[in-house]
């Protein structure tokens, strides 16, 4: 299939996000284990070490739009050590600290275009490069901003240790599931499909929503529900407790599916991890922009616009069908 060549770190017209739950968690556990896996000292007196933020170059301030200045921005980060790297939904929180002074957070926020690089500094800069953080041996973190969009901001520890403080750093109401950090029971999920939230709303709608669940967007969305054998216009509060098993198993399966071949990269959506790999998931995506080939299930994979976007099903076990 055409779309799934490997992509080369161009800058095409990109209609997806680049980010979605199994990329952002993909690079924080590549980050943790790069940054903040290394120890020294003897066995028996052995001490983690932490990566410094020795210098800092910005491009400009379309990535730091929270900020006064890049001044302001250096200020906060500049020399702080990096302590611990969280993720809620596809943001990434890198907890900074220095002696005497008050925990900060820098919030990498990809939006639409956004990806991360760890570099060795004699590495040619990507043009889409917006800052560069050098920790010293372990080399360049680079912050790219591939479509307008992604951003990057630093806030006190102490505004994120309330859910309120959090949803309002996302942009949200209310906090969705997140299927790669916690368990969701299908009973759980079935009530969930039929709360007042969610009961009029069609299944790829409810998955798009982050109020429902987070980080998923136009590709796993319709590759979950070709794993449910769920039309995209179902409604979430019609589901019998049979589709709504199979409907949570095929979320959570899909996404951690993505994570464990590191991510989808496309040539419409060219995800490139923290060393610049393209993921591979891409090479098993069953339906999304298939339109025309034969499914696994033995149907036609066509298209349908949805809500100003183009969702891919089978047409043999996808069907709207009514009850």
């Amino acid at each position: 299939m055409t779309e799934q060549e490997n992509p080369q770190f161009t800058k095409p017209e990109l209609i997806l996000r680049l980010v979605d739950l199994p990329e952002a968690e993909l690079l924080r556990r590549d980050l943790e284990r790069e940054l903040l896996a290394s120890t020294k000292g003897s066995a028996a007196t052995k001490k983690q070490t932490f990566p410094t933020i020795r210098n800092i170059e910005v491009e400009g301030r379309s990535a730091i739009p929270n900020h006064k200045s890049i001044k302001d921005f250096t200020k906060r980060v500049l020399s702080k050590k990096i302590t611990k790297i969280a993720r809620q939904g596809r943001l990434i929180f890198l907890l900074l600290e220095a002696k005497d002074t008050p925990n900060q957070v820098l919030v990498l926020d990809f939006d639409s275009g956004g990806l991360l690089r760890l570099c060795k500094p004699r590495e040619a800069v990507a043009p889409e490069t917006v800052a560069i953080f050098g920790l010293g041996g372990l080399g360049q973190l680079r912050f790219l901003e591939t479509k307008v969009g992604a951003q990057m901001y630093v806030v006190p520890q102490s505004e994120l240790t309330t859910t309120a403080s959090l949803l309002q750093h996302m942009g949200l109401e209310k906090m969705g599931l997140d299927p790669l950090r916690q368990s969701i029971t299908w009973q759980s999920f079935y009530e969930l499909c039929n709360s007042t939230q969610a009961n009029r709303k069609g299944v790829k709608s409810l998955l798009c929503d982050e109020k429902f669940v987070l980080g998923v967007g136009d590709i796993y969305s319709d590759e979950i529900l070709f794993h449910a054998e769920l039309n995209y216009r179902r409604e979430a509060g019609n589901l019998t407790a049979t589709e709504a098993r199979r409907f949570c198993r095929a979320l959570t399966g899909t996404l951690h599916d993505a994570l464990k071949q590191r991510g989808t990269s496309i040539v419409k959506r060219p995800f490139l991890d923290l060393h610049g790999e393209p993921g591979s998931f891409g090479d098993h995506l069953e339906v999304f922009m298939r339109k025309g080939e034969l499914s696994s299930r033995g149907g036609t994979v066509v298209s349908s616009r949805f809500s100003s976007r183009t969702t891919y099903y089978c047409d043999k076990t996808q069907m709207l069908r009514e009850l």
